[in-house]
């Protein structure tokens, strides 16, 4: 079948395909999922990087807000920038995220001087309510819950201290790859992750 190369008239919508193949040409070495996935079951480039513009056009399309908000948008493009990171299956749903305050997310997790910000508990994510979902670190917060989501979709609960490492560091570098790749430092996230003890 012969293209057309005619321009679109006023008025009337491009071909919605054009979305999705644009960042082919714009990006044709992106080191999407496939080039260095975590868990080794990733979706194709070409899925990867439909994903990732379709959180960017999501997060662009999100007005201003305060800060203790949570819009649907914002929610959907973290959690597919974290899927496109992850890989492996997707999930029939995503999990629920509640905004909470710092001190019930500490009673949550068990720890009153913990510095926690966010937390997930079978299929349930807890957010600080204080964080700022439109400066990249604080919305990694929310990725990095999303893969500990997509961690426990495929691997069941935590059983011992050695898989809560494993779980937390491949969450942690995760973050960190998205952060850099965003333009921001990641080495706050690399030196919690460091952090880490049974």
């Amino acid at each position: 079948m012969k293209r057309s190369t005619a321009r679109t008239p006023p008025g009337h919508a491009r071909p919605r395909r054009r979305l999705i193949e644009a960042p082919m040409r714009i990006f044709p070495n992106f080191p999407g999922p496939r080039a260095g996935a975590i868990n080794g079951s990733a979706p194709s480039r070409r899925s990867t990087v439909g994903w990732l513009l379709f959180a960017l056009i999501l997060c662009l399309a999100v007005p201003a807000q305060a800060a203790t908000q949570l819009t649907d948008m914002q929610a959907a493009s973290i959690y597919a920038l974290a899927y496109g990171q992850y890989g492996g299956a997707l999930p029939e749903r995503a999990p629920a995220v509640h905004l909470v305050s710092a001190s019930r997310l500490r009673e949550l997790m068990g720890c009153e001087l913990c510095p926690v910000r966010g937390m997930h508990d079978r299929g349930v994510i807890y957010l600080d309510e204080h964080l700022d979902l439109k400066r990249a670190y604080d919305a990694s917060i929310l990725l990095h819950e999303y893969v500990h989501y997509l961690q426990w979709i495929q691997g069941g609960d935590v059983a011992n201290c050695e898989m809560w490492l494993e779980r937390e560091r491949q969450a942690y570098l995760i973050q960190a790859r998205v952060l850099e790749r965003v333009g921001e430092n990641p080495l706050p996230v690399i030196r919690n992750m460091h952090m880490l003890r049974c």
